[in-house]
């Protein structure tokens, strides 16, 4: 499999963060958006040359703990940071949540409905997106935070940062809102 279809996450990364189904086909309804949540949400903000790094060399260090989270020293005091596994989550849980229920048919896209339940409509789906969305953001600040306290094992973050002003995240969510005469 090429390093760039490797998916960073797995089903029982997301059973400790958001609830999915039992038995829901998982890699046929996640796989898509787990792999846009690392191509367009992560790669991003800590550029190529630090995403294709980390794919590549995944299970090695500082790479495992960037991705599982955990503790760290910083200025003689101890820090936790949340982990990429737990940014993807919650962007790929996002991407979902807006695309839930919706299949290509002969006939074309059409939003499955049952005799037991009824989809969420779009004004839900969209709030919980945001949530997730929101978490994920505030995740990945917090593991910005700890490759920009940890620079030395992040070279390639350093470059990047120096290199493209755009690789700040999401802070908040834009509205555009008529203005009534």
């Amino acid at each position: 499999m090429a390093d760039e279809l490797v998916k960073l996450i797995v089903k029982a990364d997301f059973e400790a963060h958001v609830q999915i189904a039992e038995h829901m086909e998982f890699d046929r309804f996640m796989e898509t958006h787990i792999l846009n949540a690392q191509l367009y949400d992560l790669r991003p903000v800590l550029g190529d040359p630090l995403y294709v790094d980390m794919v590549k060399n995944r299970a090695s260090a500082p790479y495992d703990d960037l991705i599982a989270g955990g503790e760290y020293a910083y200025q003689g005091y101890t820090y936790f940071f949340q982990g990429i596994k737990k940014v993807l989550v919650h962007f790929a849980y996002a991407r979902y949540a807006m695309r839930n229920g919706v299949q290509d048919t002969a006939s074309g896209l059409v939003k499955k409905k049952t005799d037991w339940s009824e989809p969420l409509d779009m004004k839900e789906a969209t709030k919980e997106a945001e949530y997730h969305k929101n978490l994920a953001v505030a995740a990945m600040n917090d593991v910005v935070k700890y490759i920009e306290r940890n620079i030395s094992l992040f070279p390639l973050y350093a470059t990047h940062a120096k290199c493209d002003s755009r690789n700040s995240v999401n802070r908040s969510t834009i509205r555009i809102t008529p203005v009534s005469r």
